[in-house]
């Protein structure tokens, strides 16, 4: 159900092709999952496609492969897995009783981002066991490698009292983001203010975001009406649209 069209360059680079045939458009967009990836493929599940990916990495010094399905969560399962875990390479590990003592089989000394009990802890090296010790108690953990996902869209084209923007000074003061179910997200390097602070909120899982978004943006450029959104901490970001403010300068 998601139009998406996948494919692997003859490099290992993985690659999507999102598709709308109604409002006729196609949009490619590169994946990088940290290693090589040899092969896709996509077979029938419950509810939907399910990808899966042969992917060659190096870990500890040595070359491996490993068999990976790319997960579409699209609503809450336990514990931690509501944030919906973005990390590649990632598992989810359960215990009832609580542990500080954590394993992730496949990938031995490798800094890895962690998720317990829904609150990121930052990053930790595994042992040669693929092993780490928290500094707190959790019942569910969420470990992989992290990553950085970038959405740079482009310079919009206007008519203006003096033609097309194509080409005069741009200037941008506002940016409005509408997400779903998004965690923390940065536009331009600065962090967007998404999150409700209190005391109440202390040692809580990240409260995902739904709703509009205005960013302030500021300074001229010739040509062009920069944005980059990151997504830098593994939790969801589901970006609907994006408007702006932008003022155009034949000068």
């Amino acid at each position: 159900p998601y139009s998406l069209l996948w494919a692997v360059r003859s490099d290992g680079a993985l690659l999507s092709c999102a598709l709308d045939r109604k409002q006729v458009v196609s949009g490619w967009s590169r994946h990088d999952v940290g290693g090589v990836v040899e092969s896709v493929c996509c077979v029938p599940g419950v509810g939907a496609d399910v990808v899966y990916l042969i992917v060659k990495r190096t870990v500890a010094g040595s070359q491996v492969r490993y068999i990976e399905r790319l997960e579409f969560t699209t609503q809450d399962t336990h514990l931690s897995a509501r944030n919906l875990m973005q990390l590649d390479c990632g598992i989810t590990l359960y215990n009832g009783a609580g542990s500080t003592t954590w394993t992730h089989p496949n990938l031995p000394a490798t800094d890895v981002g962690v998720l317990a009990d829904g609150l990121y802890l930052g990053t930790y090296t595994t042992n040669g066991s693929g092993q780490i010790t928290l500094d707190r108690t959790a019942y569910s953990v969420q470990m992989g490698l992290p990553f950085v996902a970038t959405v740079v869209p482009v310079t919009p084209v206007v008519d203006t009292g003096s033609g097309p923007s194509v080409g005069q000074t741009m200037s941008t003061s506002h940016v409005w983001l509408q997400v779903l179910r998004s965690g923390p997200m940065w536009c331009n390097g600065e962090l967007i203010p998404f999150a409700n602070f209190g005391d109440e909120l202390l040692d809580q899982p990240q409260k995902l975001f739904s709703g509009f978004v205005d960013v302030a943006a500021e300074g001229w450029n010739d040509g062009v009406s920069d944005i980059t959104l990151e997504h830098r901490l593994p939790f969801p970001m589901k970006l609907l649209s994006i408007a702006r403010t932008l003022t155009a300068n034949a000068g």
